[in-house]
């Protein structure tokens, strides 16, 4: 009963990065992130972004800029069954990141410290 009362408050997100950077043909690597908060959703994704993510701008051949990740909302299938849509992400380019202030939740991998919030674990590292 407590997944369906701290579910409402839980929003899906896919954060593809790590850019080719010799042709600038898309990226290499994606995490799914699910973020359990009250409100703000988008600010806390774009606050794990800039901490473990780096620059919000990479460069190609060292001279053309392109976005060093792409943010983009998911869904609970795709944070569950990852590899249902037949993208080619197999488990070493992908991981799952849990967001919540609230603590542990059943499914879920088990919250760690991140720079000052105790709420944040980093799955497949």
């Amino acid at each position: 009963m407590e997944f369906l009362e701290r579910d409402e408050n839980i929003r899906y997100f896919e954060v593809l990065y790590n850019p080719d950077l010799t042709e600038g043909r898309g990226y290499f690597k994606k995490v799914y992130v699910a973020i359990e908060v009250y409100s703000n959703h988008k600010l806390y994704l774009m606050w794990y972004a800039d901490q473990f993510l780096g620059k919000t701008i990479a460069l190609v051949q060292g001279c053309a800029p392109v976005s060093n990740y792409i943010l983009k909302g998911s869904t609970k299938a795709e944070w569950d069954y990852p590899f249902a849509n037949g993208k080619a992400y197999t488990p070493e380019v992908y991981k799952k990141v849990f967001i919540s202030n609230r603590g542990n939740l059943e499914g879920f991998p088990k919250l760690t410290k991140l720079k000052g919030m105790e709420f944040v674990k980093l799955v497949g590292d």
